[in-house]
C-alpha cells in the first residue's frame, strides 16, 4: 500500500457540456419581446443545437425529444404549450404501494408538472399559456420531468414490476468492450478493498472514507453505468454522507456495497453498460471559476499536506476531488484533460511523486494554466475508430 491507486482512463474521454451560454440571453431577451415560439427554439438550442433539426417538426411546434429512458413530447398549438411524457404502465397486482411511491414524487420532487393516471397508463403532464414560456420556468419544468422519469422509471420496473411506455433508445457497449470493462471495473473494485481493509487495520478511517468515496465515483467517470446500476450507484455515494453514521461505519457500507457489486450477476451488470441519448443535463456546465471554488480548500489543504510530507493525505484529498469535479459536472475539455493527464502520470507511483505530479495539476487549475488537445469521441473509443 505504498503507492497511488492505478487510473483507469474513461471510456467517455470527452466530458464537456453541449449547452452554448450564448443562447441563454437572447432567449431571454427575446421572450422580453414577446417572441414566445423563437424564445423557446433559443432555448432548444441553449440546450443542444442539434435538438430542433434532429427532433422537431417543420415549423418547430411538435417536439419529440429523448432523454434517457423517457421521450418528452412538447406540442405548441393555439396559445397553449403541452408537455408530456409517457412514464409507465400499472401492473393491477402492484398498484397501491406504486401509486404512493408516485404520490410522494408529486408531492416532494415534482414541482410544476405532474404525474397523472390515465386508465393504466402513468405520464408526466404540464400545460400553460404561450406568453407563461418564460425560459427560467420552462427549462425547470423540463429538467424535474427528465430527472425524475429517467430516475424512478428503472426503480420501478424493478420493485413492482411496471411495464416502460417508451422503449429507450440506446447504444449498448460492444460484447468486446462491455467485458472489458467489467474485469476493469472489477480490478479496481478489488483494488480499492485492499486500500481501505488495510487503511481499517491501522485504523485510518479518514483514508479509508476518502478511498471509498473516490472509488464510487471512479466508477461513475469510467464508464457512466445506466439504469438500476446508476442508481445503486448514486445512492451509495450519497449515503458516504449520512450524518448520523460514524465515519467508520460509513466505510464499512461503502464497502460492502462495493463487495455486493463484485460478487453481482455479471450479465446483468453488462445490461446497464450503455450510450443513452440525454435532452437535459442532469450535471451542470463547468466553468474554471466554478471548478476553482468548488477545489479552493483542497488547495489549501495540499499545501499544508506537501509541506509537513503527508504525501499519502495528498494524494487520496486530490484524486477524491477530482472525481468529485466530474460526478457534479459536465467538465470543459481544457480542464478534463489536466486532471487526466495528472492521474495517469500518478498511476502506480510512490505517494510522494503522485504528490507532486497530482499537486502541480491542481496548482495549474488555480491559475488558470490549463492543458489543450484534441481527443477522440466517446464512441470513436467504444467501437475502435
Amino acid at each position: 500500500m505504498n503507492n497511488c491507486p492505478v487510473f483507469y482512463k474513461s471510456l467517455f474521454s470527452s466530458t464537456a457540456s453541449k449547452i452554448n451560454v450564448e443562447m441563454w440571453d437572447k432567449a431571454l431577451d427575446t421572450f422580453d419581446e414577446k417572441k414566445y415560439l423563437e424564445s423557446f427554439h433559443l432555448l432548444l438550442d441553449y440546450v443542444n443545437a442539434e435538438l430542433r433539426p434532429k427532433y422537431g417538426n417543420t415549423d418547430g411546434t411538435v417536439f419529440k425529444i429523448p432523454h434517457g429512458s423517457i421521450v418528452v413530447n412538447i406540442e405548441i398549438k393555439d396559445g397553449m404549450v403541452n408537455i408530456s411524457a409517457p412514464f409507465l404502465e400499472v401492473q393491477q397486482n402492484s398498484i397501491v404501494p406504486l401509486l404512493r411511491q408516485v404520490c410522494s414524487l408529486n408531492f416532494n420532487n415534482m414541482d410544476l408538472a405532474q404525474i397523472y393516471l390515465r386508465e393504466n397508463k402513468l405520464n408526466f403532464e404540464y400545460s400553460c399559456k404561450i406568453h407563461e414560456l418564460n425560459p427560467y420556468k420552462i427549462y425547470y419544468i423540463l429538467r424535474e420531468i427528465c430527472m425524475t422519469g429517467d430516475k424512478y422509471d428503472d426503480e420501478y420496473v424493478t420493485k413492482f414490476g411496471t411495464k416502460r411506455l417508451y422503449e429507450p433508445i440506446v447504444t449498448p457497449f460492444p460484447a468486446e468492450k462491455a467485458e472489458e470493462t467489467y474485469k476493469t471495473i472489477q480490478e479496481f473494485i478489488k483494488n480499492a478493498i485492499e486500500y481501505i481493509n488495510y487503511f481499517e487495520s491501522k485504523r485510518w478511517f479518514g483514508f479509508g472514507w476518502d478511498m471509498a468515496a473516490l472509488t464510487l465515483r471512479q466508477i461513475e467517470f469510467y464508464a457512466q453505468p445506466q439504469g438500476q446500476l446508476k442508481n445503486d450507484l448514486e445512492k451509495a455515494i450519497n449515503d458516504m454522507y449520512i450524518k448520523n453514521m460514524s465515519i467508520p461505519e460509513r466505510v464499512t457500507e461503502a464497502k460492502k456495497f462495493l463487495q455486493e457489486l463484485q460478487s453481482s450477476d455479471k450479465a446483468k451488470f453488462i445490461e446497464d453498460l450503455y450510450f443513452v441519448q440525454i435532452f437535459i443535463p442532469e450535471k451542470r456546465r463547468s466553468s474554471l471559476q466554478n471548478i476553482q471554488e468548488n477545489l479552493e480548500e483542497e488547495h489549501k489543504r495540499t499545501k499544508e499536506g506537501m509541506a509537513s510530507g503527508n504525501y499519502m493525505a495528498v494524494v487520496l484529498g486530490i484524486l477524491f476531488s477530482f472525481y468529485n469535479v466530474y460526478h457534479h459536472n459536465n467538465v470543459q475539455e481544457d480542464i478534463n484533460i489536466t486532471m487526466v493527464e495528472a492521474m495517469e502520470k500518478s498511476s502506480g507511483k510512490s505517494w510522494e511523486e503522485a504528490a507532486v505530479i497530482l499537486s502541480k495539476a491542481l496548482d495549474k487549475i488555480m491559475n488558470g494554466e490549463l492543458s489543450s488537445g484534441s481527443k477522440k469521441s466517446f464512441l470513436s473509443r467504444l467501437f475502435g475508430k
